[in-house]
């Protein structure tokens, strides 16, 4: 999900593109930095032992979801959800804050994949005892000798790293689940999300 600092961020760059710079833009600038940094040190510390409760995982999802059109507003793309498999009252034992960036993470990863008619995906369906979330994307696929690397930290972009998978595979690991990755050069990737069900 979109972060109230990233949307401030967001805002800001729309109001420096049509005011330019001046002093006030600047300060706000410094400001929102100010506030990013000391974010990060509150996230840091809680992630060090994030705290696990019961979560409505249609509510999660779906707050997710609305965060992401609006983050997207100016692009061009279809978003498919299709959760009428998950009942309203299913519960996963997690961390809403980690879950809400780790699918942030994987959404934003999908569009990013898209060069055009981007076309996400997001479904669920049941498999053993495990909830599994997948978002799926037509976009350019990764080679299969990098999936597994791909969740080991490594980037499949051609700048960066791959830390928002290998953090999400540490942390779907931490509360009992896995990630798994499928993909095909040209036509897409799915990521398979397994959530143990909270009984």
């Amino acid at each position: 999900m979109a972060s109230p600092i990233v949307i401030m961020d967001l805002t800001l760059q729309k109001i420096e593109a049509h005011y330019l710079q001046n002093e006030y833009v600047a300060t706000l600038r410094v400001a929102l930095k100010r506030i990013r940094d000391i974010t990060n040190t509150i996230l840091n510390h809680q992630r060090a032992e994030p705290r696990k409760e019961t979560i409505c995982i249609l509510s999660l999802v779906n707050e997710v979801i609305s965060s992401k059109h609006s983050e997207w507003i100016d692009k061009k793309y279809t978003l498919d959800v299709d959760l009428k498999n998950i009942p309203k009252e299913e519960k996963i034992l997690g961390n809403s804050i980690e879950i809400k960036r780790l699918l942030s993470n994987i959404l934003n990863n999908a569009i990013e994949a898209c060069e055009k008619n981007i076309k996400i995906k997001v479904t669920a369906r049941y498999t053993g005892n495990f909830l599994e979330i997948i978002i799926s994307d037509n976009g350019i696929g990764i080679f299969p000798e990098k999936l597994s690397a791909c969740l080991q930290g490594e980037s499949s972009k051609h700048t960066g790293t791959g830390l928002g998978l290998s953090s999400a595979k540490r942390y779907m690991e931490s509360i009992g689940g896995e990630i798994q990755l499928k993909s095909h050069m040209g036509s897409g990737t799915e990521v398979y999300l397994k959530f143990n069900k909270f009984n």
